[in-house]
């Protein structure tokens, strides 16, 4: 069984590009087959690091682009992939698994459809995320990220009857994605860096470079937490480049 991982929050400021990013470099350092696809076409984050091993997946109401997503499920027949969704991709990814028949395709054929939705504690982004409950129940799963990154206060998202009773009655896994300093992101985003390439550089210092395997050593405990992620079941450390593994 192969998953398409759809990083969405339907609406940007939020942090779900550095989800995306951390996920794809867990993939990586595990050693695992993976694809990434941008579809954020405004910010394409994924595109301007990973360059042409990110291929193009594009979500839109417009006919002309009707089939443009097929490509996703195609290669998750044989290899996971990680979708970077745009803001406000809820109408045309709607449309596309609907029209496609593919929630039921894809249970017939191994490929599951996993939803992380990233949160940033606001009563917006939790309407949102309600909304995207609401519509596929429990048949695209979702896992609620609360980015540590964006909100300390999470109490309109706790004290939410209606989000409580999702996460009970959808069986929602809720992982507290870590923080990352602003300034060692802006460092590593304006350099066009991968966490890999972070950790290593000389650029950031050796301060720098041990914040960066703090933060990839905690996110990849959290995201852990969703039972989506290889090796998640075994809780296997993140691999690096040259360590032997067992």
């Amino acid at each position: 069984m192969a998953d398409v991982h759809l990083i969405d929050a339907e609406k940007g400021g939020v942090g779900k590009s550095l989800v995306a990013r951390t996920l794809l470099q867990l993939f990586l350092d595990r050693e695992c087959p993976v694809i990434p696809m941008e579809a954020d076409r405004s910010n394409p984050t994924f595109s301007n690091i990973y360059g042409e091993q990110v291929l193009p997946a594009i979500f839109s109401e417009d006919r002309e682009y009707e089939d443009a997503p097929d490509a996703v499920f195609d290669i998750a027949l044989k290899t996971p992939v990680i979708v970077d969704l745009p803001a406000q991709a809820h109408r045309p990814l709607s449309l596309w698994l609907k029209s496609k028949g593919l929630l039921d395709l894809g249970q017939a054929n191994g490929v599951r459809f996993l939803k992380w939705f990233v949160c940033d504690g606001g009563l917006d982004s939790i309407h949102l995320f309600l909304e995207s409950v609401k519509y596929y129940g429990d048949r695209v799963p979702h896992t609620l990220v609360k980015n540590l990154g964006r909100s300390e206060n999470w109490s309109a998202l706790e004290s939410s009857e209606a989000v409580q009773s999702a996460i009970v009655t959808y069986g929602i896994k809720t992982i507290e994605f870590p923080r990352l300093s602003p300034h060692k992101l802006a460092t590593i985003d304006a350099q066009r860096m991968t966490f890999s390439a972070a950790r290593d550089s000389t650029d950031l210092g050796l301060i720098g470079r041990s914040q960066i395997v703090t933060y990839l050593k905690t996110a990849y405990a959290a995201l852990d937490q969703s039972g989506w992620t290889p090796g998640a079941s075994l809780n296997l450390p993140p691999a690096r480049k040259g360590e032997a593994k067992s």
